[in-house]
């Protein structure tokens, strides 16, 4: 404890005027003094990070995610409310929220407890509580002397047109408003999103103040959205990420945790290594059978360059997973658009995911025209892509009707499950050879990582029926660097070196049946006109 802090605790003990006055301004002391039944330890940095972020009107939202034990709740969800009540800000109506009703109360709880039970603070600021202590309830209590109220909500009621007297919610704290079950799918995230940015944040004015607190449980948890809301300027607001370890693998809490022997006794405690690695390392940790992990994302600013001679275009390959149903109930026609590229010098494929993908209910006969519409998308014409279709049961049909539309079409006869196919071309995503436009192809990219808990998984078969087509088809033996069919019809194998080569018998024969496919195709399609 520095001399400066000494002196401070010494004045706030000694005259009970200064230690009013100082405890008003400054959130720091408030809880130094009135909470340090809390302090068994020397408040870290970060600590001071938070009481800093409490006073700063100026930020509208702020964001704190914290490791487990770290005080986070004890500073922001029970000192801040009094503090902000009876402090400096002057705050009228502050509501706590939690993901349910069970959770807000026990926030509540927690701020009446100190109201109720915290002599020093009774005798320096109280009394809080008049005749009518009917106010004082599971749900809500009201500090008459302050003319403030404290609400307790969960997600789960209506919050439009909340008021006390004339005051709006001037003050708005959340709390763990997502667990790891409401986080598995794109729906109950989005639900959750919609409700915070829908009702929640309307909820208050120009001056009211969002304080979010919770933990990383996905890449697209609402803790993690509104941190990227923030740094693309979206949302105006502070962003701020304490776990247990630093970058350098040491405390962030160094009074509390000392050395490396106190770090491994805490996580010995915990006894779950995932468990661990989300609550206080604050890492995002997918689920034990997942089978595409996050950090195999691999993201493309521009195509690569064909110029020199170090990548050569293969072609374009639009994967199809077709309903043809608007019903509420129906899947999704999912189609995801592939260019795929050849590099030279590794003699490997390099699949570049479109961020023109198309997810959404429609007829059938809807398809041709956002087909159309997205070909424009990605700048190629009807003869420059091969559209793969699965070939089952009532498909099949609209494959051909595809054909007589002059599009070129391959057929696929799927005899594995929708597991079995990600689980194909997985590899391919994890060594980096598949790689994703940084914007565009956040639902597809959802839907890999969650597969298996998303409700809907339409584009996650579109992608892997395109990336597993193509391993099969363009790469017919390891002798060759690719084989290939250009938009004129023509069969181009190439060796590593790119110079075209007479193929062997057996290659030549799987090319040749490629070829008469194509050439099928392109029949049919001058039949038709």
């Amino acid at each position: 404890m520095t001399n400066k802090s000494i002196n401070i605790l010494k004045l706030l003990n000694e005259s009970p005027k200064k230690r009013k006055e100082l405890c008003s301004r400054s959130h720091l002391y408030f809880f130094s003094w009135y909470f340090r039944k809390y302090c068994d330890y020397k408040s870290p940095d970060f600590h001071k990070e938070i009481f800093d972020l409490t006073e700063d009107i100026s930020q509208p939202l702020s964001v704190i995610t914290a490791f487990r034990g770290s005080g986070k709740s004890t500073i922001v969800n029970t000192s801040f409310p009094i503090w902000a009540i009876i402090g400096s800000p002057q705050k009228k109506f502050i509501i706590l929220v939690g993901k349910t009703q069970e959770q807000a109360r026990e926030m509540l709880k927690n701020v009446r407890t100190e109201l109720e039970t915290n002599m020093d603070l009774r005798r320096d600021l109280g009394p809080f509580t008049e005749v009518n202590e009917s106010q004082w309830n599971a749900r809500s209590l009201e500090l008459v002397n302050y003319g403030a109220k404290i609400m307790a909500i969960s997600m789960d009621q209506s919050v439009r047109g909340l008021r006390y007297n004339q005051h709006r919610p001037d003050l708005i704290i959340c709390d763990d408003l997502e667990d790891l079950d409401s986080v598995k799918t794109q729906e109950s995230r989005d639900k959750v999103c919609k409700w915070f940015k829908g009702e929640l944040i309307p909820m208050g004015n120009e001056n009211t103040r969002v304080f979010v607190i919770g933990n990383l449980l996905h890449e697209d948890s609402l803790i993690k959205r509104l941190e990227s809301d923030i740094e693309e300027g979206v949302m105006t607001g502070t962003y701020r990420r304490y776990p247990i370890l630093d970058n350098d693998r040491n405390a962030t809490w160094p009074d509390r945790y000392p050395d490396k022997e106190s770090i491994e006794s805490e996580k010995k405690r915990i006894g779950d290594e995932r468990t661990w690695k989300r609550e206080f390392e604050l890492i995002i940790v997918p689920e034990e059978d997942q089978i595409i992990q996050p950090e195999w994302i691999n993201y493309y600013e521009e195509l690569p360059d064909t110029s020199d001679g170090s990548y050569c275009y293969v072609g374009t390959y639009i994967g199809v997973d077709l309903a043809v149903s608007t019903a509420s109930t129906a899947d999704y026609t999912a189609m995801v658009p592939v260019l795929v590229y050849r590099n030279v010098k590794e003699k490997k494929l390099y699949y570049y995911v479109s961020s023109a993908i198309l997810n959404k209910k429609m007829k059938f006969p809807d398809t041709f025209r956002e087909t159309s519409t997205l070909l424009d998308r990605i700048g190629k014409e009807k003869s420059e892509v091969t559209i793969l279709f699965e070939s089952v049961g009532t498909l099949k049909g609209y494959a051909d009707i595809y054909k007589l539309e002059n599009y070129i079409v391959e057929e696929i006869h799927v005899s594995t499950d929708k597991r079995s196919r990600l689980s194909l071309a997985a590899p391919k995503v994890e060594s980096g050879q598949v790689r994703f436009p940084k914007k565009g192809n956040d639902l597809l990219i959802n839907q890999l990582i969650g597969f298996g808990v998303e409700k809907h998984d339409d584009l996650v078969d579109a992608f892997s029926m395109t990336i597993n087509w193509v391993q099969r088809k363009i790469l017919p033996s390891s002798q060759m660097g690719m084989a290939s069919i250009d938009s004129s019809g023509k069969i181009r194998i190439f060796s590593a070196e790119d110079n075209e080569i007479k193929a062997s018998i057996e290659e030549q024969q799987e090319i040749q049946e490629a070829y008469i496919r194509y050439q099928e195709a392109k029949s049919q399609s001058s039949r038709a006109q």
